[in-house]
């Protein structure tokens, strides 16, 4: 979308979030923004989060292009990911929409 330029997007919890990804020249993948329904949007900085591990990226791109997401590993390398970066993304909108542990 124009509008929300990125490389990789995802719709979460039936359409109530969107985390939108680049992927650094390495290959790995860094939250560009995030919004969520009844919060806004968070827009961040690359130095504001870190890159998710190159083999999670990997796993993440492979079940996109495929247009098929494994839950268990989605719900552990997007947990993760979201976990280790929360400060940054409203914890209170992660935790709202059930995207990190309470």
């Amino acid at each position: 979308m124009p509008d929300r330029p990125c490389q990789f997007q995802l719709s979460l919890q039936r359409g109530s979030v969107f985390a939108d990804f680049d992927k650094d020249p390495d290959g790995c993948l860094y939250l560009v923004r995030i919004s969520y329904d009844s919060y806004g949007c968070v827009e961040v900085e690359r130095h504001e989060v870190s890159r998710m591990s190159l083999v999670d990226s990997e796993r993440m791109i492979e079940m996109y292009e495929r247009g098929h997401f494994d839950v268990v590993d989605t719900n552990r390398i997007l947990g993760g990911y979201l976990h280790a970066n929360r400060a940054a993304l409203y914890e209170e909108a992660l935790r709202h929409h059930q995207l990190i542990d309470r």
